[in-house]
C-alpha cells in the first residue's frame, strides 16, 4: 500500500506513465487474450517506449497489480481519513469504489485473473477486515475467514454484472457478516 502512495507523492510522471499502460492493457484485453498479448503491443498501444515499460513494471501481471493496488488504497485511504468505524458504512464505501471500477474488475475476471485481484487485496485485507468484524491480530483464523468471504464477495458481485444493485449486495454482506458474528457470539468463539 504504501509504495504506491508514496510512489504518486514522488512522481506524479511516473504514476502517469503506469496508468496508460495499464489502459494501453486493459484496452488490448477487450478484443485479444491476455496470455496473447506481447509488451510491444501494450507499449505501442500506450506510446510509450519499452524501456520506460520496464523501468516501472517487470510483467504484465505487475500492471494489473499495480492498479489494483491504486484501488485498494484509495479505499484503506477514505476508511482512515474519514474515520469510519460502522461496518456498513465501510462496506458502502468499498462497494461504492468497486462499482467506480467495476469494468475493469469485469476484464480482469472474464480473462480468469482472480488470483492477481485476490493477490492486490493481500497487503491491505487485514486492515479492512479489522475495521469491518472489530477483530484482533489475535483473532487471525477469523480473520483469515473474513478475509477470503470479502475478496470471494466482491468478485461474485463484479461477475454478476447487473443481478444486484449495489445497496441489495450491500444489505446482502452486511447479513452475512451480521449473522456469521451472532453465530460465533452464540458458539463462543
Amino acid at each position: 500500500m504504501l509504495y504506491y502512495r508514496e510512489d504518486k507523492r514522488m512522481n506524479r510522471q511516473i504514476y502517469k506513465t503506469k496508468n496508460v499502460i495499464f489502459e494501453a492493457l486493459l484496452r488490448k484485453m477487450q478484443v485479444k487474450n491476455y496470455h496473447e498479448i506481447t509488451i510491444i503491443e501494450i507499449t505501442e498501444d500506450a506510446d510509450v517506449a519499452r524501456l520506460s515499460f520496464y523501468r516501472h513494471f517487470k510483467t504484465k501481471e505487475d500492471i494489473i497489480l499495480f492498479k489494483f493496488k491504486d484501488i485498494i488504497d484509495k479505499i484503506v485511504r477514505k476508511i482512515f481519513a474519514t474515520g469510519m468505524d460502522i461496518p456498513k458504512e465501510i462496506l458502502e464505501l468499498i462497494l461504492g469504489v468497486i462499482e467506480s471500477y467495476k469494468s475493469t474488475f469485469n476484464v480482469i475476471i472474464k480473462h480468469n485473473l482472480y488470483g492477481l485481484i485476490v493477490q492486490s487485496f493481500s497487503s491491505d485485507i487485514r486492515v479492512i477486515t479489522k475495521k469491518i468484524t472489530n477483530l484482533e491480530d489475535s483473532d487471525a483464523y477469523l480473520l483469515t475467514f473474513y478475509e477470503g468471504a470479502l475478496i470471494n464477495l466482491l468478485i461474485e458481485w463484479v461477475s454478476n454484472e447487473n443481478a444486484v444493485s449495489k445497496n441489495e449486495y450491500l444489505k446482502i454482506i452486511d447479513n452475512i457478516f451480521n449473522k456469521q458474528r451472532l453465530l460465533l457470539k452464540t458458539n463462543n468463539i
